[in-house]
């Protein structure tokens, strides 16, 4: 039982998601983006256990410098997302499985890749945004990504729709998406 989001870039999809599972009991991962200058400052891998609190634990994937230049950190995925990846094994029936912004780097990261397909054969209700194959291609390309990165991006997608499917989300329609979620979560 799968729902995932797709879309452009900053229409919300995140936003839209840990919304709507703000009152579930919650196994997973997010990711905080943190401005600077309007612009995105570093993303923070977090553990959904802890959706509220501030103090939660948390791992860079992404830092700029003064000057934006990007560090990444795609170990991260094979240490803390791992650990956060075995503790969504752990969930009871009853709780939600969160899993945003899959689709990118973290794919390439043996360990980590191999425990998410476990994770989505997981009869949990599963939600989460992919990253669109726009997006994906824009980052392959920027970072010079290998080949294998879309092999394995067409992996997940089938995990993901062999138990669910993958909406479309766009400005446009946030609100008939946002019903979607709710009558998923609910039901």
């Amino acid at each position: 039982m799968d729902l995932f989001l797709e879309g452009p870039s900053f229409v919300g999809k995140t936003s839209l998601l840990l919304r709507a599972v703000s009152g579930y009991p919650l196994r997973g991962l997010f990711v905080e983006r943190r401005w600077r200058a309007d612009q995105v400052d570093s993303f923070w891998l977090c553990d959904a256990r802890f959706l509220t609190d501030a103090s939660a634990p948390k791992a860079p994937l992404m830092e700029t410098d003064a000057n934006f230049h990007r560090t990444w950190h795609p170990e991260i995925f094979s240490s803390f997302g791992v650990r956060i990846l075995d503790d969504a094994l752990q969930a009871a029936a009853d709780e939600v499985i969160l899993l945003d912004e899959i689709g990118g780097i973290e794919l390439l990261t043996d360990v980590f890749f191999e425990k998410l397909l476990i994770v989505l054969q997981m009869k949990n209700k599963i939600v989460g945004v992919h990253k669109s194959d726009q997006n994906a291609a824009h980052q392959a390309k920027r970072l010079d990504i290998p080949s294998e990165y879309f092999k394995r991006r067409k992996m997940l997608r089938e995990a993901i729709e062999k138990n669910g499917t993958i909406l479309t989300m766009e400005k446009q329609n946030q609100l008939e998406i946002e019903q979607k979620l709710q009558r998923f979560l609910f039901f």
